[in-house]
């Protein structure tokens, strides 16, 4: 069985979702245009790509049809986004 951290997730997932927002005190001080560039093309990537339009989309609705290597691929980009298993379909 495994433990029940904060709003009922799992312990590691907790701890890394605090520590994400404690990091968050310094950005101000390591702030550059690169960093904030590359978070922009992750959240392209997993959220829109990957929950969006893949496990939203093409997963629960099968409302469009993909090819096979990102039927496979956008998935992935899905599971990256640590949403957890809520949107298996």
């Amino acid at each position: 069985m495994q433990e029940k951290g904060l709003l009922g997730q799992k312990m590691e997932l907790s701890g890394v979702v605090l520590a994400m927002h404690g990091l968050c005190v310094f950005a101000p001080l390591s702030f550059n245009w690169s960093a904030f560039w590359v978070a922009v093309v992750l959240y392209v990537v997993t959220g829109l790509f990957g929950i969006t339009l893949s496990f939203h989309r093409n997963l629960a609705h099968r409302s469009f049809k993909l090819p096979k290597l990102l039927e496979y691929l956008f998935p992935y980009f899905g599971v990256q986004a640590m949403q957890g298993t809520q949107w298996t379909g």
